[in-house]
This record gives C-alpha cells, structure tokens and sequence, in this order.
C-alpha cells in the first residue's frame, strides 16, 4: 500500500494484475482473486483509521 497526497485530499493505492475485461473471466481467475484480496485490505484499513483525523492532517500540512 502506498499513501499519496491527491490536491487536498489523500489515496491509498494498492497495485493489482491488470485485467482485460475484453477477455473470457475465467482467463483471468487469478488475477481476479488478487484485486478482491486487495480490495478487502483496503476495506480493513478503513475499518481501522479515523477518517475526520486523517483529512485535518492533510488540511494541516
């Protein structure tokens, strides 16, 4: 996970195995698992943080 400032905001990125979705879903099962692993990390780290602090350190720097 990498942690970006984006204007006044910030994201959290998480890189995953590119999909193209032009190809059959099964080709790409692996792949697929991966980005859902990931998305489920991400939601945990929401779980975890407290957003209105996060974004009055973002507005004080």
């Amino acid at each position: 996970m990498t942690i970006e400032r984006t204007n006044k905001s910030a994201a959290v990125r998480i890189t995953v195995p590119k999909i193209d979705f032009k190809m059959s879903f099964d080709d790409y099962l692996p792949e697929i698992k991966v980005a859902m692993d990931e998305a489920v990390r991400l939601c945990n780290l929401a779980m975890k943080i407290n957003l209105k602090d996060m974004y009055k350190e973002i507005d004080n720097n």
